[in-house]
């Protein structure tokens, strides 16, 4: 097992999500309907350069007894 890269804190994910806006709504949604997924920070909308739709950033916790 390896020790985190500096500055990264354990349990602590950042997700990149692309698609239509409705769907990186409804998936962000979901995961914070999780009880061991707390959503800590979710950029607004980023049109695409090259492909149709959007992108946005979340940055999740993942809280005790998640699995880990």
């Amino acid at each position: 097992m390896t020790a985190p890269a500096a500055g990264q804190v354990p349990g602590v994910v950042k997700l990149r999500l692309c698609g239509a806006t409705a769907d990186i709504a409804t998936l962000a949604g979901l995961l914070a309907a999780f009880p061991v997924v707390e959503i800590i920070d979710q950029s607004p909308g980023y049109p695409n350069r090259r492909d149709p739709g959007e992108r946005a950033y979340l940055t999740v916790r993942l809280t005790p007894g998640a699995g880990r």
